[in-house]
């Protein structure tokens, strides 16, 4: 097996991590966001642990944010498993959680409106997207016989993540919209393009 871009798991954490799921017990941890300067504190119901695009994630509801919260592993530091247990919502769905986004990302409980997805894919990039299920509203509509172009449709809540997954097939990827993820799309390479001078 070849293994790109994925994250190794710590192994007592990830045992730690499971127990506490598995006996609804609380856990407390820093966590070091993504856009952060440190790591902050938080203190969460811990729901599920799953892999999810190469990298494991907690799934946890933080009760000081009165919401369902998505947190890397690997950015977890100093976990402790709370005597302390909590009630599990019965509704709670990881792939309903996740379902609005395109991977990581959940716009549960968010204002955010939903976005109609429209990229055209050529050759070999047509072939590999129309092989796979990405989403689960996704289309695809071949707009020619050999399948070397096809059409990928889908309804998402934001558009942090198909932006870099457009940006991730290069030349072969062309957004036909929304205009929101042509402009994304658009500002991102005309930066990088500033870099490379």
């Amino acid at each position: 097996m070849k293994a790109c871009g994925v994250l190794p798991a710590d192994v007592t954490l990830f045992g730690d991590l499971l127990d506490a799921v598995m006996a609804k017990r609380e856990v407390c941890f820093d966590y070091h966001k993504l856009t952060g300067s440190k790591p902050e504190h938080r203190t969460v119901q811990p729901y599920h642990v799953g892999q999810i695009e190469h990298g494991w994630y907690l799934l946890a509801y933080d009760s000081k944010r009165k919401g369902m919260r998505t947190f890397a592993l690997q950015r977890i530091t100093n976990l402790v498993v709370q005597r302390a247990k909590f009630v599990r919502d019965p509704g709670f769905n990881a792939k309903d959680h996740l379902g609005d986004g395109f991977g990581v990302w959940s716009y549960e409980g968010t204002s955010n409106h939903a976005h109609e997805i429209q990229i055209r894919f050529e050759g070999y990039a047509a072939r590999v997207v129309a092989e796979r299920m990405w989403h689960s509203t996704q289309e695809i509509k071949s707009l020619k016989a050999d399948g070397s172009v096809i059409e990928f449709q889908a309804r998402l809540s934001g558009l942090e993540e198909i932006t870099r997954w457009v940006l991730s097939w290069g030349s072969k990827a062309t957004v036909l919209g929304p205009p929101e993820l042509k402009k994304r799309v658009r500002v991102e390479v005309e930066r990088m393009m500033e870099r490379c001078k």
